[in-house]
C-alpha cells in the first residue's frame, strides 16, 4: 500500500515538473489607444487559464505563461469584454514580445428568449440606467395594481 502512495506522489510531481513556462510582453491596445492601467490581461490554452497580468502605464502587459501542454499550442489572450485578435504559439522557456489589439468595449446588448407563439423567436433588448429606474417604477405599478384587483373580487 506505501509502494501505491509513493507512486502516486512521484506521478504527481513529475507532472507539476513537466510543466515549462514563457513570458509574453509588449503593449495592449484597445481601439487604437493604450488600454487603461489597472485592466487584466488573461492568457488561456484550450479553455485553461495559464497566466495572468494587470496592465501597466501606457498599455504596457507581461504574462508569464505557465502550462505542461505541448510545444505550439496556441496561446490566447483576454479581457474582460473581449479577446485579443494575436494568437501566439506556446514556446517552452522562450520570452516572445507582442503587441495586443482589443476591440472596444461596446454597448451591453441583453438577449432575453421568450417561446414562440405564433410567431416569434429571440428579442433583444439595450438596457440604460434611465429606461431600467423606469422599468423598475412600471412593474411596481402594475404588481400594485395587480394585488388592487385581486383583493377586490374576494
Amino acid at each position: 500500500m506505501k509502494s501505491w502512495f509513493f507512486f502516486l506522489g512521484f506521478f504527481v510531481l513529475a507532472s507539476e515538473a513537466a510543466a515549462s513556462g514563457m513570458l509574453v510582453y509588449g503593449y495592449a491596445y484597445v481601439d487604437g489607444g493604450p488600454m487603461p492601467s489597472g485592466s487584466v490581461v488573461t492568457a488561456m490554452v484550450a479553455d485553461s487559464v495559464v497566466g495572468g497580468c494587470s496592465v501597466g502605464d501606457d498599455g504596457l502587459y507581461s504574462v508569464f505563461v505557465r502550462t505542461n501542454r505541448s510545444e505550439y499550442s496556441p496561446v490566447e489572450f483576454y479581457v474582460g469584454w473581449g479577446k485579443a485578435t494575436q494568437v501566439v504559439p506556446f514556446v517552452g522557456y522562450g520570452v516572445m514580445e507582442i503587441d495586443l489589439d482589443f476591440e472596444p468595449l461596446t454597448e451591453t446588448t441583453t438577449t432575453l428568449y421568450h417561446p414562440p407563439a405564433v410567431t416569434g423567436g429571440a428579442v433583444s433588448v439595450t438596457i440604460s440606467d434611465n429606461v431600467l429606474t423606469f422599468g423598475i417604477i412600471a412593474l411596481l405599478v402594475v404588481i400594485v395594481y395587480s394585488i388592487k384587483d385581486i383583493l377586490m373580487f374576494q
